[in-house]
């Protein structure tokens, strides 16, 4: 099994707005009220053939307090997802504890206790190009990439204004209270007037190391 991790190193977001995404970040968040607070992914070697347990992105003290999403990721399939190259699955509806449980007791079962038809809950067919809008406290998991090549799957990830309240220039990954500073000041400029003030927290001056590391990706 080899399933990876991308992280802060680098900002792959895309100079121009991906058009509905803006609207659907709106409904979610005020217009004033969201930052980008990072962008990362995740990619599958092709041959994986076990399933990544369920696991939340956000399990941090309060997040689970407000009924609005704290941080959401916005995914973008960069090829076609099918259901043999590893898509994720998502467990609609476990952003929030269910019936008396408190958010202590509120965690995903394990690999054996899942249910299986949960294993079914893919995100695919998709085509190359379709954005993915997930809140990050809800339940999700990789799944086997049986295909004959690496599944790759970018993301930026956006917090509301109460939640991120500055930046940091680590790139270790906090639970997006501090947005890293990943963004070249040169991809900034580009943006809209909305997308720079999106984007204020992770922009940068300083000269930021871009490529892949030697043996990142090696099995």
């Amino acid at each position: 099994m080899f399933r990876r991790t991308i992280g802060s190193a680098t900002f792959f977001a895309p100079a121009k707005p991906l058009g509905p995404q803006k609207e659907y970040e709106r409904q979610i968040f005020d217009e004033s009220s969201y930052v980008c607070a990072g962008a990362g992914g995740d990619f599958v070697l092709a041959g994986t053939g076990e399933y990544q347990p369920l696991h939340s992105d956000l399990n941090f003290p309060g997040c689970q307090d407000q009924p609005e999403a704290p941080v959401v990721t916005l995914n973008v399939a960069v090829e076609d997802l099918t259901w043999e190259n590893g898509p994720t699955r998502i467990i609609p509806g476990t952003q929030m504890p269910a019936g008396e449980l408190t958010p202590e007791r509120w965690e995903p079962p394990s690999e054996v206790a899942e249910p299986e038809n949960w294993r079914l809950l893919t995100f695919c067919p998709l085509p190359a190009g379709t954005a993915i809008l997930r809140d990050n406290r809800t339940w999700h998991g990789g799944t086997p990439n049986l295909s004959k090549k690496p599944r790759y799957l970018p993301n930026c990830e956006f917090a509301a204004s109460w939640w991120c309240r500055g930046s940091t220039s680590t790139l270790w990954r906090n639970p997006w209270v501090l947005a890293p500073s990943c963004m070249p000041r040169s991809l900034h400029n580009q943006l809209s007037v909305h997308g720079q003030q999106v984007c204020s927290l992770v922009v940068t001056d300083d000269e930021l190391d871009f490529g892949v590391r030697d043996g990142f990706a090696a099995g």
